[in-house]
C-alpha cells in the first residue's frame, strides 16, 4: 500500500525526464555576461548574439553565423570554446 502512494510521483518524475532528453543546454559568454540557453535537439534553434567570446556545449552542435541555421558554420565538439576576438552567432543546431 505504502509503494502505491508513491507510484504517481514516480511516473510524474520518468515523464519529466524524458522531455528533458530531448534538449540541451549550452553556455554563451559574452561582453553583458554569462548565460545559459536551452536548445532543442535535431532542430534550428536561434541565438542572436551579436558578441560572443565563449562556447560551452556537452554535445556536438552546429554554431551558425545567420538566424535560420545558414551563412557560415562551424562544428563544435564537448567542451569550452573560446576566442579572444567576439564573433557572432546567430543560430545552433545541436545533434542527439
Amino acid at each position: 500500500m505504502y509503494g502505491l502512494k508513491h507510484l504517481p510521483l514516480l511516473a510524474l518524475t520518468l515523464f519529466s525526464s524524458g522531455s528533458f532528453a530531448k534538449s540541451t543546454t549550452i553556455g554563451l559568454q559574452t561582453a553583458k555576461g554569462s548565460r545559459s540557453v536551452s536548445v532543442p535537439l535535431d532542430t534550428c534553434h536561434l541565438i542572436d548574439e551579436d558578441e560572443v567570446y565563449t562556447v560551452f556545449t556537452s554535445r556536438y552542435c552546429r554554431v551558425f553565423v545567420g538566424t535560420v541555421c545558414n551563412g557560415r558554420q562551424t562544428l563544435l565538439g564537448k567542451g569550452e570554446h573560446s576566442t579572444e576576438i567576439p564573433v557572432p552567432l546567430g543560430s545552433v543546431y545541436c545533434e542527439s
